[in-house]
């Protein structure tokens, strides 16, 4: 999400960001905003009126077949899927929903959700309905990919080129496992991958909740990733710990320090480890074999007053990848 200056005179979707101011930008989990305090709220600096909002992500079909996608605005807000646009709801309106129909194969879309406001109220929700939401209509998730982050000269250019927000949490990203896996891999290379998306904790307790969190991951056979940044305020030794079925691994600075790995049921392994102040890349690697999947890491020591916790991410670009050694 980000959110620029609009210009004072504005009645429809600009056509481009070019020049204008941006107050800010965060990582949401769905388009669901109800309010110019709700928009204020997740960027403070945005003003109370003429302003400019852009939601990128992805959206993975599973099942092909027809959907509904919405907006609801006020004021204007157009939706594009692959630069193309899909939803008109544009121009100076009080909070209105419009909804088209769209044949969707399966695969990942990139999904641009544009609006501003002109004055008084700001509202923006994105949703849909369809073969993989039951025909239910539910808020879109997005599968946030690192190339959708600019947009083509098509029908518009909205984003403008910056990197992606640095956002306190973890990267979360799901992969297709090989069908004889029975650890760990030591390398995704080669690997489908469903999705990515943020999350504040390493907290998944079933295969319906890593569905959720990204769609396109499959019932079996699946490789899960999380990366981040642990922040140590207080030196000492600190127990570390996964907890997940099947196995998982915990890496710091790219050296394992847990080994939760093989063929199991849920079980929590955990290491001592002594850590100075400091920032440590940290990744949490796991994979589900068939039935059921959980992954939680945590950890417990001088910050967490010896007390386990979920532990805290501030998510850093160079977590992004594991490295081969692990």
């Amino acid at each position: 999400m980000k959110v620029y200056q609009a210009p004072s005179d504005i009645s429809r979707v600009p056509l481009s960001m070019g020049g204008f101011k941006k107050f800010g930008a965060t990582v949401v989990p769905t388009v669901d905003i109800k309010t110019v305090a709700g928009f204020k709220s997740l960027i403070p600096s945005i003003p109370d009126t003429y302003f400019v909002w852009v939601f990128t992500g992805t959206l993975t079909v599973v099942t092909p077949g027809r959907y509904y996608l919405c907006t609801m605005s006020d004021d204007g807000s157009n939706l594009y899927i692959d630069n193309i646009k899909v939803v008109d709801n544009d121009g100076l309106h009080g909070d209105k929903q419009v909804c088209s129909e769209r044949d969707l194969v399966a695969g990942q879309y990139r999904m641009n959700a544009v609006g501003f406001n002109a004055g008084s109220g700001a509202s923006m929700q994105v949703t849909y309905k369809g073969p993989d939401t039951g025909g239910v209509e539910k808020p879109m998730l997005s599968s946030m990919r690192r190339n959708s982050d600019q947009l083509s000269s098509g029908d518009a250019d909205y984003l403008d080129g910056d990197q992606e927000p640095e956002s306190a949490g973890w990267k979360m990203k799901t992969y297709q496992g090989p069908s004889d896996m029975s650890k760990v891999p030591a390398s995704l290379a080669g690997f489908r991958r469903f999705g990515a998306i943020v999350v504040q904790t390493v907290n998944v307790k079933s295969l319906a909740e890593f569905r959720s969190l990204i769609p396109g991951t499959p019932d079996k056979t699946f490789v899960w990733v999380f990366a981040g940044t642990l922040t140590v305020a207080k030196p000492g030794t600190y127990k570390l710990c996964t907890r997940s079925d099947d196995g998982s691994n915990l890496y710091i600075d790219d050296v394992k320090v847990v080994d939760n790995d093989g063929f199991h049921s849920e079980k929590q392994v955990c290491s001592d480890k002594d850590l100075a102040a400091g920032q440590y890349r940290v990744n949490a690697v796991g994979f589900q074999g068939s039935v059921d999947a959980s992954m939680q890491v945590t950890y417990k020591g001088p910050d967490t007053g010896d007390v386990e916790k979920l532990m805290p991410s501030s998510m850093s670009r160079n977590s992004k990848q594991w490295s081969n050694g692990v």
